[in-house]
């Protein structure tokens, strides 16, 4: 089925489209999806969302039910790769599970991930793997701010009744074909909440796998924000590498990444090459190939301007 509804930095698809062309909403969403109704066109879909992680399960198995299975981090769902090393990995044919940042046992990659240093600053992304939740339209001046409010204020949610309050929210940016009068979103004095603006974060048991979803939606549906690999300190985070939960597609002899998104992000638009070779260096680490990454601009980019909110 093809994705008729998404929305970027969570690997999350919001509705499908059948074969006689009905758009079917994802469980749980129904309720909460503006601008839809109870009309025949739409069906709700009885399988759990088609992301790497999802709701409660109806039993024990392979993947207990719709959501929970044998993947790993904030949201466990059909997460289909081999623990154990790459070695391992290509003996089994399947992808490298991924250890994320503060999972290794020893060297930079064992120190703990520090949330409140990684959402001290903007993030600029320096390239993405682009994918139905983000074309390649959308890959110019791309930032994420993550904060508590928007510049003081506090943000009035849609908030899904049955879900825990947010930790943080993510205020995503970009400029269409980087044309300057088409901002991703409006962040100015006149900023009007929407269904993908913000994103509500939540936190999990495994502190750099985050969930990220519409706040309007249950936050079983949030999609998988995972920090493979941050630094170069704990305490002066210049670079990160993020997939949208484990790998699971092989690329190429240099391994594998996550269909539904990779991306690289740096606390400067035009940043130093040692980061970006660091970045680069813990993605081989890992197993993660970046052939399909494409490059991000930044030199049509009015940070300044009210639209987006940087800090």
């Amino acid at each position: 089925m093809k994705c008729a509804i998404s929305f970027a930095f969570g690997g999350l698809c919001i509705a499908t489209v059948a074969e006689d062309g009905n758009v079917m909403l994802q469980t749980g969403v129904k309720s909460h999806f503006p601008g839809y109704g109870e009309g025949d066109l739409v069906t709700v879909v009885t399988a759990g969302p088609p992301i790497a992680g999802g709701g409660k399960g109806e039993g024990k198995g392979e993947g207990k039910g719709e959501g929970k299975g044998d993947g790993k981090g904030g949201g466990k769902g059909e997460v289909k790769c081999k623990k154990g090393g790459r070695k391992k990995a290509l003996a089994s044919g399947l992808c490298q599970c991924v250890k994320l940042q503060g999972e290794r046992k020893k060297g930079r990659r064992a120190a703990p991930f520090n949330i409140t240093e990684y959402v001290r600053k903007t993030w600029y992304f320096q390239s993405a793997q682009e994918n139905e939740f983000q074309l390649a339209d959308r890959l110019f001046c791309t930032t994420a701010t993550y904060n508590e409010t928007l510049r003081g204020e506090t943000v009035p949610l849609s908030q899904d009744p049955n879900s825990q309050p947010p930790d943080l929210l993510a205020f995503n940016n970009c400029l269409m074909n980087n044309d300057p009068s088409t901002p991703c979103a409006n962040h100015g004095a006149d900023f009007t909440p929407s269904f993908d603006s913000p994103l509500c974060v939540r936190k999990s048991d495994i502190p750099a796998a985050l969930r990220v979803a519409p706040c309007p939606l249950p936050s079983y549906l949030g999609g998988d924000y995972y920090v493979v690999a941050v630094g170069p300190r704990s305490d002066n985070y210049k670079w990160a590498l993020i997939s949208a939960g484990q790998p699971t597609e092989q690329l190429d002899e240099n391994g594998c990444s996550s269909p539904t998104g990779l991306w690289i992000a740096t606390r400067k638009p035009v940043p130093a090459k040692r980061d970006l070779r660091q970045a680069r260096f813990a993605a081989r680490l890992n197993g993660i190939s970046l052939s399909k990454m494409l490059p991000i601009d930044h030199s049509n980019c009015d940070y300044g301007n009210v639209n987006y909110f940087i800090k």
